[in-house]
């Protein structure tokens, strides 16, 4: 076997590596290992690519040379290694990329995923909880409903339509359909319709023959097959130019396509996941995209709200963002000021939580003692037309009583019962503090590290 370099490979296959999240290798015919993903070496606790390159390799040259040799004469494209570690919780498919090339995607035995695997009452429970669905924090009522949704549909093979402006987070959401449905064992595969020109767009998705067009020297799968039994992610989908979306309808409607070039009918059985940031109604009306492909992909839409929807979760993701990233800059930040995040609760975020994370990351690092530097990064505008903003806008009743219990809990240092407590500042019972407190997603350890805000 050659040794294993870090010619990392083809800036053709290089594109198809960059759309795979499992644990992914590129090997040639002679088991020389060219490639493997950052997920891979994550997985076997090696930081260095040649290392793991030649991890790959050596377990490669072990495995069953006699698959592997049909594997390269047959005309189908996929094959399985099982037991190519003495960890037998993994099986290892394989996938032709072209004449030469081929990779392999590690991915968790069936028996093994149902083990482990949560119920549905569980994941219930999980969209009802403000700091659980991983990434994904909020407190806010339309969020968690929305989430409710999401859990229904997750463990299906519907077509999901995640609508939603820029920088609220719909690839969590996809994300977060695929981690929670029976397909999670086997590829994510995601695309940006606005990344690649509108002239590449189709042999991404569907891929190619050799001699399809000038310079088409191999076969090269597209992202359709390579996702074949797991989860395609079409982000910006609005993007899709407009031939591109007839052969997708036609995909969607009879489950079947032919690469690029090619005669062969390739059948696929994959879950769509979409998201779009446009209005696609108006683009329908415009002539900019196809109605029959909309209803096709819009059979289960989820509505991601923007952040000026939900003002109440700003608290929640500030103190979210600042534990994030004061423990990246190794920085002891423990402080926020509550009268900045009150007046942050005035701006309207055109950014949405994209724009929130990024404000509190630069204020981290411009922050130098115990408290959070937030005057420093957030606009003057939110400043100076604070008082503008009260007068122009109502806060909703929720969200004047979750501030109103915040500053009683502050100023009582978090006691809900007792003696100087906040149940006594606002002449409730605790229970009824408790209770009020629980329906607003108001949880000390959201708002306290080892010191309370200030």
């Amino acid at each position: 076997m050659k040794k294993p370099t870090q010619q990392w490979m083809v800036d053709d296959f290089l594109s198809v590596f960059n759309f795979i999240d499992q644990p992914t290798f590129l090997f040639t015919k002679d088991y020389d290992v060219r490639y493997v993903n950052r997920a891979l070496a994550d997985m076997l606790n090696l930081t260095h690519p040649e290392i793991a390159m030649t991890h790959i390799g050596e377990q490669l040259n072990n495995a069953n040379h006699s698959l592997l040799k049909n594997f390269w004469i047959d005309q189908e494209t996929h094959a399985e290694l099982e037991n190519i570690f003495t960890d037998d919780n993994y099986i290892v498919q394989l996938m032709k990329v072209s004449d030469n090339y081929a990779i392999g995607v590690f991915r968790v035995r069936s028996e093994t995923v149902n083990r482990l695997q949560k119920d549905y009452s569980y994941l219930l429970r999980e969209a009802n909880n403000s700091h659980n669905f991983r990434q994904i924090i909020s407190g806010n009522e339309q969020y968690i409903n929305m989430l409710k949704q999401l859990v229904k549909v997750a463990d299906t093979d519907t077509t999901v339509l995640i609508h939603g402006e820029t920088g609220t987070g719909k690839e969590l959401l996809a994300r977060a359909v695929y981690n929670m449905s029976s397909r999670n064992d086997r590829p994510l595969v995601k695309f940006n319709c606005a990344s690649v020109a509108s002239d590449m767009v189709e042999r991404e998705l569907f891929g190619f023959e050799a001699g399809a067009f000038v310079g088409a020297h191999d076969r090269q799968l597209g992202l359709f097959e390579l996702a074949i039994g797991g989860t395609l992610f079409l982000d910006e989908i609005a993007e899709l130019p407009l031939p591109v979306q007839s052969k997708l309808l036609n995909v969607l409607q009879e489950g079947q396509f032919k690469r690029v070039g090619g005669s062969k009918t390739i059948q696929t059985d994959i879950r769509i996941i979409a998201s779009t940031n446009r209005n696609m109604e108006q683009m329908i009306a415009d002539g900019d995209f196809r109605k029959d492909l909309f209803f096709r992909l819009n059979v289960f839409p989820l509505y991601n709200p923007p952040l000026r929807e939900r003002r109440s979760d700003i608290p929640l993701l500030v103190n979210h963002f600042r534990k994030k990233y004061a423990a990246r800059a190794g920085k002891r930040i423990n402080r926020v000021s509550d009268k900045e995040i009150r007046q942050l609760m005035f701006y309207d975020f055109p950014g949405n939580v994209r724009e929130l994370e990024n404000m509190i990351e630069r204020a981290v690092i411009l922050t130098d003692d115990k408290k959070l530097n937030l005057a420093a990064v957030v606009p003057e505008l939110i400043f100076d037309q604070e008082e503008e903003d009260q007068n122009n806008r109502f806060s909703t009743f929720e969200e004047m009583q979750r501030q109103h219990i915040l500053l009683a809990l502050e100023k009582a240092q978090w006691r809900v019962s007792g003696k100087y407590s906040a149940s006594t500042l606002l002449d409730l019972n605790p229970k009824t503090l408790a209770s009020k407190m629980r329906k607003l997603k108001i949880n000390r350890k959201d708002f306290l590290d080892d010191q309370r805000i200030t």
